[in-house]
């Protein structure tokens, strides 16, 4: 991508659906997905402001279990230009991905030429100003039309409307505007925006029978089950699961006949 957002950091995500009552630590084994971090590593980012930003993903990023078949993590620094720091299939542990983050180093536009001085006048460099980010309106509809969730935090002076249109909803979590001191304040509500995106509660058919099927899902939760053991006839069936459940059979299914199955995740307090 070619957006440039001063002190904004964007994360492309592969969507899938979580229940948003399951526990974090649950929740971040039974993610799978990839996150882009996207880097603004301009001129315009002080080089305390990038350390800091730099901190942020190391901490947002720890829960998670890492490697294909979980998360994968990639990071494009964006100075004057994009850069891959490092691909998907880079780093398949925290440590890796940790000692990546926090020892990398800034990107920064062409340093502006400090003007010859003379007695008449006092020199200075002015600071670099944030580049305008282009058309990216087009670029990020095409990435949410392949499925792919865009959420950015932006520390700087990052336009509202613009980013507003660029993220996926709900807006009210997948963008945030935070002071660069402050960042750390939104980590839980980032990081169980992301857990909502990119963990699912996932469903493996086993043992399948000529009239019966067992299912497995990852994490356990309270889910209802809807399916119709004979589609031809209109009638369904519906299994109420408690918390702890992790499997369940299903019965008087007939045989060489699709089962359309969906599953409710019962919040607390009974409602869905």
């Amino acid at each position: 991508m070619s957006a440039v957002y001063e002190g904004a950091l964007l994360k492309f995500l592969s969507p899938q659906a979580l229940p948003k009552d399951t526990s974090t630590d649950e929740a971040s084994d039974s993610c799978e997905g990839d996150v882009l971090l996207l880097l603004d590593s301009s001129g315009s980012v002080q080089s305390y402001e990038f350390s800091l930003l730099l901190r942020f993903p190391s901490e947002l990023l720890q829960p998670f279990r890492l490697g294909r078949g979980h998360v994968r993590v990639g990071l494009v620094q964006v100075g004057t230009g994009p850069r891959l720091e490092f691909d998907l299939d880079a780093h398949d542990s925290q440590d890796a991905l940790q000692e990546a983050l926090l020892s990398m180093q800034q990107l920064r536009e062409t340093p502006t030429r400090r003007p010859r001085c003379d007695w008449s006048r006092a020199c200075s460099a002015p600071r670099p100003r944030p580049q305008e980010p282009g058309a990216v309106d087009g670029p990020m509809a095409a990435l949410r039309g392949r499925g792919v969730s865009v959420l950015a935090v932006s520390t700087g002076q990052g336009k509202y409307q613009l980013l507003r249109r660029v993220v996926t909803p709900p807006i009210e979590a997948h963008l945030h505007f935070v002071n660069i001191d402050d960042i750390s304040i939104i980590t839980e509500d980032l990081r169980e925006a992301i857990t909502g995106v990119m963990c699912a509660a996932r469903l493996q058919v086993r043992d399948l029978r000529s009239s019966s099927a067992t299912l497995h899902w990852r994490p356990p939760g309270s889910y209802s089950l809807h399916y119709r053991p004979d589609p031809s006839d209109g009638s369904s069936s519906t299994l109420s699961l408690p918390a702890d459940a992790s499997w369940t059979e299903l019965t008087r299914l007939t045989p060489d006949t699709t089962h359309p199955i969906t599953a409710d995740f019962q919040k607390r307090g009974g409602n869905q």
